[in-house]
């Protein structure tokens, strides 16, 4: 479902992003047309037994929490497997660099599905996403070949601030 209202770029009506306008602002018509174009499409592609409880929100963000609130299901026990083995992972002795850096972005990427970096406009989100970037680049570089990689990874250590980790990936295969 965000899937589509991605894709018609009304995503923003459930993650907080647009804000409900003042009720004699020239933009609450539009707002609130949105809100009830979104709300029935809900109601078109949920179980008529919802429909009573969706209909009593006032706002798709409110229909929204309501629906995440009953139905979602805790992710902790599939993010503590992640978080275990992207802290495990090891370049296996004659793999490359690059299955390696594959198997472990595709992990990052998982992770950040069910983890998502909090949005603010105070610039903590810019700092904590900085520290997520550099601790991305420890966890790569301590699952590469020790033997082989030494000197290029204490290159890119010296490195401050560190590069990114696709910058680290080209780093490592030069």
């Amino acid at each position: 479902m965000k899937m589509s209202l991605c894709a018609k770029t009304k995503i923003r009506l459930i993650d907080g992003s647009i804000k409900r306008p003042p009720a004699k602002s020239s933009e609450f018509i539009y707002w609130e047309k949105d809100d009830s174009m979104v709300i029935a499409w809900i109601i078109n592609s949920t179980d008529s037994t919802l429909h009573g409880n969706i209909s009593h929100e006032t706002t798709i963000k409110d229909v929204w929490l309501d629906l995440e609130e009953r139905f979602s299901q805790t992710n902790a026990p599939h993010i503590h497997q992640l978080w275990r083995t992207l802290c495990l992972i090891q370049q296996e002795p004659n793999a490359t660099v690059t299955k390696y850096y594959t198997k472990f972005k595709s992990l990052l990427d998982e992770l950040s599905e069910f983890q998502p970096l909090p949005k603010c406009t105070c610039g903590a989100s810019k700092n904590l996403a900085q520290r997520e970037a550099d601790q991305n680049v420890h966890l790569f570089l301590g699952g590469i070949e020790n033997d082989i990689y030494n000197r290029v990874k204490a290159i890119i250590l010296n490195i401050d601030p560190l590069p990114s980790l696709r910058k680290v990936f080209n780093h490592v295969l030069r």
